[in-house]
């Protein structure tokens, strides 16, 4: 008996990705990754650490991370921001490669 395979439409995908979004607590895991992430940070972690602390206390928009290697920007992303971020790069490596992270747009 041949399997039923269910079909995925974009549209209903995206909303529900965008509903699940809305019942996370950016807070808490803001919180929780800085409590149990290995102490002493590093520059670039400490540094992503106060822009998305920063997201959350001043309600920020957008957070917009130039870097030469992406790692800042990964870092960013790590503290799971409720905030898009854009990377700016002048590698087209690292262009491509931010474009695959969780809620990062990238450009040169």
């Amino acid at each position: 008996m041949p399997e039923k395979m269910a079909i995925i439409n974009p549209e209903s995908t995206q909303e529900v990705g965008g509903r699940a979004e809305k019942t996370i607590d950016y807070m808490k895991a803001y919180n929780n990754l800085k409590i149990y992430s290995p102490a002493p940070f590093g520059t670039a972690e400490s540094v992503s650490c106060a822009a998305v602390a920063a997201v959350l206390d001043l309600q920020v928009d957008l957070i917009i991370v130039l870097t030469d290697s992406g790692q800042l920007a990964r870092q960013v992303s790590k503290f799971r921001p409720e905030v898009p971020i854009i990377c700016c790069s002048p590698s087209m490596d690292v262009v491509q490669s931010m474009n695959a992270q969780r809620d990062m747009g990238s450009d040169l």
